[in-house]
């Protein structure tokens, strides 16, 4: 954890700040978020899916991560983008309250990254579309970051 904090995550967050982004930007982005009570600003890399001008970012190990609780409510945040800032504003979407919403950004992550469906049992069917029963079943026990980009 601690060489991720402060090794990797100021490195990467250089990388996608300077024009070698596209090295890593095809399926990371920064975002930077502001500490609802520290009003610290932090800049995370993350894996991203990305539909039109909606972007997905599934938290890994949420139960022991702290920066995406800071968007509960919403939260204005930029995101380092094919290394160009651009505004968005995020929101928490859980599968107790917001239901379709995570089950069908699930499904764009899982398009973009298909480990992480068969990491959540998410089976495909033979069109390759994926399963609606498992996508809604994970969608229940999943925390999902929506970030709207542009100017809200």
């Amino acid at each position: 954890m601690w060489f991720m904090q402060s090794i990797v995550n100021p490195w990467m967050a250089m990388l996608l700040r300077s024009p070698l982004h596209a090295l890593v930007s095809g399926n990371v982005l920064l975002i930077e978020v502001t500490g609802k009570k520290s009003g610290r600003r932090y800049a995370l890399p993350v894996n991203y899916a990305r539909a039109g001008d909606v972007v997905y970012i599934l938290p890994g190990n949420p139960e022991q991560k702290t920066w995406w609780r800071n968007l509960r409510g919403g939260a204005v945040v930029r995101v380092w983008l094919g290394g160009k800032a651009q505004p968005g504003t995020a929101e928490i979407l859980s599968g107790e309250k917001d239901h379709r919403a995570v089950a069908e950004g699930l499904a764009v992550y899982f398009q973009r990254f298909p480990a992480a469906a068969g990491m959540r049992q998410v089976r495909r069917s033979p069109n390759g579309a994926f399963d609606s029963i498992d996508l809604h079943e994970a969608a229940l026990h999943t925390v999902l970051v929506r970030v709207m980009l542009g100017e809200r």
